[in-house]
């Protein structure tokens, strides 16, 4: 009898075993499908990914400076170039290093306000209304000299089709960063402008011989300057990868400039605009906009005022009376 009691004891103390271990087995699978679920469900979004990703806003005109900082701060913009006049218009100001105040506080203010965010400042000019209009381009080292005190880098907003022009652009560039770092515009189609084929348009000899050993226009640029940001406009993901490849590479070969693509966000601008695509599937654009990010360690967007209707539909074009496009129409494409 007492052996029996003790196999009855032992058969127990076993069965209790597997119990015990059924239950805990089964409170593990309970937590880990909990926690599967709970970290599926806070996936960090293609949005939220957009947001955490490197990049620049190209500020071309803006309305009231604290809806612009809220927005640098809301999107996580590192950098910001903002435009501040022009040659043609605005040289007097230029000169001294002063702004053409275009919002409802003074430039200067607002740059004060927003480096305190932590947020780089860069300002752009323009030469002339006329992108091939190079008259008074000796007045922009002028101005590159003016703005050294307060800024770090000046961008030369310079997109001549001309190659008449082209030496001039060289040479504004070389000559401004004896003052300041340049940053430069690149057009997608000076990938096939060969400098081999500019020679007979270069009047000093010697000036051309400095880039002579180089491929592109593109190349010649990222020698003279600290700085690029390379316009990567199509209204077709495709298009665009193939654009940055070629970039890439002429990137890859100069080391000493920091060149970043910037995508254009313009609804009117169905050429090169990606707005469409952005109204037809959002998270495939935010997604795709991350990846150019990641490749180039930031990109750029074209520009605050229309990517600020874009993603609220709130058309800030009204109030900008000397803006003069066509009203922004947040039903498009959709």
């Amino acid at each position: 009898m007492e052996y029996r009691e003790e196999s009855n004891n032992d058969l127990s103390k076993s069965q209790l075993k597997k119990i015990y271990f059924f239950i805990g087995l089964l409170i593990f699978i309970f937590i880990l499908i909990i926690t599967i679920i709970y970290l599926i469900n806070n996936l960090p979004t293609s949005f939220d990914l957009y947001i955490s990703s490197a990049k620049f806003l190209y500020v071309r005109y803006y309305i009231d400076g604290n809806n612009l900082i809220n927005f640098l701060n809301d999107h996580n913009f590192s950098k910001i170039y903002f435009y501040v006049g022009n040659i043609q218009s605005h040289y007097s100001l230029l000169e001294k290093g002063e702004f053409f105040n275009h919002g409802n506080e003074k430039l200067s203010n607002l740059f004060d306000r927003i480096k305190a965010k932590y947020k780089e400042v860069v300002p752009f000019i323009y030469l002339n209304d006329d992108n091939d209009d190079f008259s008074n381009i000796e007045n922009i080292p002028k101005v590159c000299a003016a703005f050294k005190d307060n800024f770090t880098t000046l961008l030369l907003d310079l997109e001549p089709t001309e190659a008449l022009n082209f030496e001039k652009l060289l040479k504004t560039y070389k000559n401004c960063t004896q003052y300041i770092n340049v940053s430069a515009i690149l057009l997608s189609d000076w990938l096939n402008v060969k400098m081999k084929d500019l020679q007979s348009s270069f009047t000093d000899s010697d000036f051309y011989n400095q880039f002579q050993n180089y491929d592109t226009l593109i190349d010649a640029i990222m020698e003279v300057t600290n700085y690029t940001i390379f316009k990567a406009y199509s209204n077709q993901y495709e298009k665009i990868d193939a654009l940055l490849e070629e970039f890439d590479n002429i990137r890859q070969k100069h080391s000493s400039n920091v060149a970043t693509p910037i995508l254009e966000m313009d609804p009117n601008d169905d050429e090169n605009g990606l707005f469409p695509i952005y109204k037809k599937d959002k998270n495939e654009f935010f997604e795709y906009f991350v990846k150019v990010a990641e490749t180039f360690n930031e990109t750029g967007i074209h520009d605050y005022l229309v990517w600020y209707n874009d993603l609220y539909c709130q058309n800030l074009y009204y109030n900008l009376t000397y803006y003069n496009g066509t009203p922004i129409d947040c039903n498009k494409n959709e």
